[in-house]
């Protein structure tokens, strides 16, 4: 079943001589429980992709369907807004997490702002810090924590919501390498065992290595696609070497 599905996205900035095509009729889909990679370098599209998906940005053309249905307003306020806060998960870089909270009133944050009752918030939260294995620093805030655990914070409260899609954005770029194998663990258990669509955005050959399926991406198109079938030091091998070929051929 396809979670998500996009067809002939294209989005341009700036205007006549200064215009800038980010994405150029961008078209693929995302199967239920798929863990999906994109790659590409820096000004290739891949965050102009993500913050449509997202319902941060529109695109100048194209359409969206999430479970199937054509998302026609979906970057159209105020439905832009109530779409994101009960489709999209965002997981970023830099946690996002708000200093002043707790790591608990942090990943209650969406549940609260969608008017959930308190019973309901608390039962959520204690699920999600247990699935991350934070439960036990739930009182700390996000200064007393690691970067890993700070990640890990965000990632409950992104999947509080039960949303239909994760957008995770360099999720490990500020993460060593322990660390950042963590954070990937709790992704791919995500994806085995609660069937979440999850779509990252990264660099790493090593972060692809953990995904279904790998789109590499150049000026603003797709133009390689990997189906890992294995994540192991071969399939980090390969992604790499598609990712310099990528490069290569087009620079």
């Amino acid at each position: 079943m396809e979670a998500l599905r996009i067809e002939n996205i294209s989005k341009a900035y700036g205007i006549k001589k200064n215009k800038i095509l980010a994405l150029n009729d961008i078209s693929f889909s995302l199967n239920k429980g798929e863990l999906l990679a994109i790659m590409g370098s820096s000004g290739s599209g891949k965050s102009t992709l993500l913050n449509i998906l997202g319902a941060l940005d529109s695109p100048d053309s194209g359409k969206v369907y999430l479970n199937g249905k054509l998302q026609k307003e979906y970057h159209i306020e105020p439905f832009a807004t109530k779409y994101r806060s009960k489709n999209i998960g965002f997981i970023f870089q830099s946690f996002n997490l708000l200093r002043d909270l707790s790591v608990e009133e942090n990943v209650a944050l969406p549940l609260i702002l969608q008017g959930v009752n308190s019973k309901e918030v608390g039962k959520k939260v204690k699920e999600e810090l247990e699935l991350v294995g934070l439960e036990r620093w739930k009182k700390h805030r996000p200064l007393e924590l690691s970067g890993g655990q700070q990640q890990r914070v965000a990632i409950a409260r992104a999947k509080i919501t039960e949303p239909n899609l994760l957008l995770a954005d360099e999720p490990t770029g500020n993460l060593d390498y322990n660390t950042s194998l963590e954070v990937l663990n709790i992704f791919k258990m995500m994806r085995e065992k609660l069937n979440q669509s999850i779509i990252i955005v990264t660099h790493d050959p090593m972060v692809a290595s953990y995904a279904d399926r790998v789109l590499f991406f150049y000026d603003g198109q797709i133009v390689d696609e990997y189906e890992n079938k294995e994540n192991n030091k071969e399939s980090i091998d390969i992604i790499l070497e598609k990712f310099k070929g990528v490069i290569s051929k087009h620079d």
